[in-house]
């Protein structure tokens, strides 16, 4: 027989083959910062912003699969209930409850969990905070050049490049959005008050950006509200 893949292993691949990759960019930064110690700045920076990258690429995946396991289909007055993405697996048992635990711990990583990455994301933009929401520059385009300009900020400027200095944790708000539309509603057991959720987060993301217009480019900002409501169609 074939062997199976179950919603145990998905979460197990999710979250440990990310903490190797990030273990394999560590031994490479080690590895270049001992042959050329002279680029040490340059090899930080690099791997620090592919780090952040590879976590904001993981997030809303690793979202649907966290809070995913505490989405359970109860069948009968048993109370027996199956997990809603695998009914093979049982959620009256106690590895489902160690599971259970093991989801709320990966939350709190910063490599693309819920928790985690969101509050690493804020903290690292408030330490930075004068720097990239006060620029020099008589002018938005003067303050966009200052700040890419600085070698401090380059490991963080996927974070904020895209914004303006008045909306420098607008990726923060971005990250709530994806996690409230993805992993979050399978928290809310009736359908439709799953979907009545779903509509006010896109709604209010909505609103959001038409009130703020967070990023620089006018474009960007237009095409970002299209895609919101894209959720409508």
């Amino acid at each position: 027989s074939y062997p199976t893949y179950s919603a145990y292993d998905k979460l197990l691949s999710l979250t440990v083959i990310p903490v190797f990759v990030a273990a394999v960019l560590g031994f490479a930064y080690v590895i270049q910062r001992y042959c050329k110690p002279e680029r040490e700045m340059h090899f930080r920076q690099r791997y620090f912003s592919i780090f952040l990258l590879l976590a904001y690429i993981l997030l809303t995946t690793m979202s649907v699969a966290l809070f995913g396991i505490f989405d359970c289909d109860n069948f009968d007055a048993k109370d027996r209930s199956y997990l809603a993405s695998d009914y093979s697996v049982s959620c009256n048992t106690a590895e489902h409850t160690g599971y259970k635990v093991y989801a709320v711990i990966s939350m709190l990583s910063p490599l693309g969990g819920p928790i985690g990455f969101p509050l690493m994301a804020f903290a690292l933009l408030w330490s930075f905070r004068g720097d990239i929401a006060s620029p020099e520059g008589r002018t938005l385009q003067s303050q966009i050049r200052h700040r890419r300009k600085s070698e401090q900020l380059k490991p963080l400027s996927f974070l904020f490049d895209p914004f303006t200095p008045s909306n420098c944790y607008a990726v923060c708000i971005d990250c709530l959005r994806r996690i409230g539309l993805t992993g979050f509603l399978t928290c809310i057991p009736d359908v439709g008050l799953r979907c009545t959720t779903g509509v006010l987060v896109a709604m209010l993301a909505i609103s959001e950006k038409l009130a703020s217009r967070p990023y620089h480019d006018s474009l960007t900002n237009s095409i970002a509200v299209s895609c919101d409501m894209g959720i409508f169609g």
